[in-house]
């Protein structure tokens, strides 16, 4: 399956409503380091740091063929909105 991807765009949702909590996206950095070593195109947005509307815009222009959402545990709720849009 990596063989035939070309563009992964990898989402951190953050875990609350608090801004000032940021968390440096450690697994999804790990993940997108193993897809560019695959020569996959990776992008990362970071809801700590973009509204829905960017992380949407830029979903849009990139045209993933895979999209991953890395968080820690009290995010799953988020994600799951998140991953519905």
């Amino acid at each position: 399956m990596l063989k035939t991807m070309k563009t992964a765009l990898l989402i951190q949702v953050p875990g609350s409503e608090d801004k000032g909590s940021k968390i440096m996206p450690a697994g999804l950095l790990a993940v997108s380091n193993i897809f560019k070593k695959c020569g996959i195109r990776t992008h990362i947005s970071d809801l700590y740091l973009e509204d829905i509307a960017g992380v949407l815009s830029k979903a849009q222009k990139a045209a993933p063929d895979i999209i991953g959402f890395g968080g820690i545990a009290s995010s799953y709720c988020q994600t799951r909105h998140v991953s519905g849009l």
